[in-house]
């Protein structure tokens, strides 16, 4: 299974518990994936994270797990134009780099039905969203 877009990714994982075969290579079928992906839990800290979004948080797994999600995923949105249209998503990592980014979520629920936490899930977009202000 190749996951290429984000809502590839939001289907797969909102399909996860229901197949059962799936759920014991569930990490590495997230270190895998195409696009950076962050587990939060219920308290809103880090449970997991792939090496994509290590990468481009400049965060590691060990370090942010525990901590809360926005200071893991520290973003801004910024409107490169007067009229505030199409205002881009601008992570900012630990070492300070803004990478313009495509983000979506997806609770992680169990098989009874209760929400365990959340999937964020994003890409860098740098050089896919040029915005012309005319």
């Amino acid at each position: 299974m190749y996951l290429e877009s984000q809502k590839d990714c939001v289907e797969f994982i909102a399909s996860v518990g229901k197949h059962k075969d799936i759920k014991p290579c569930f990490s590495t079928i997230l270190k895998s994936v195409s696009k950076a992906v962050i587990v939060i839990d219920l308290s809103g800290n880090v449970k997991y994270m792939n090496s994509l979004s290590e990468h481009l948080s400049g965060w590691k797994e060990h370090k942010a797990a525990g901590k809360p999600w926005r200071e893991v995923f520290n973003i801004i949105k910024e409107s490169p134009c007067e009229n505030n249209e199409n205002r881009k998503v601008i992570l900012i990592s630990n070492k300070g780099l803004k990478i313009p980014i495509k983000y979506e979520t997806s609770l992680v629920i169990d098989d009874d039905g209760t929400i365990r936490g959340i999937f964020l899930i994003f890409s860098d977009i740098h050089g896919f969203n040029q915005v012309n202000c005319f």
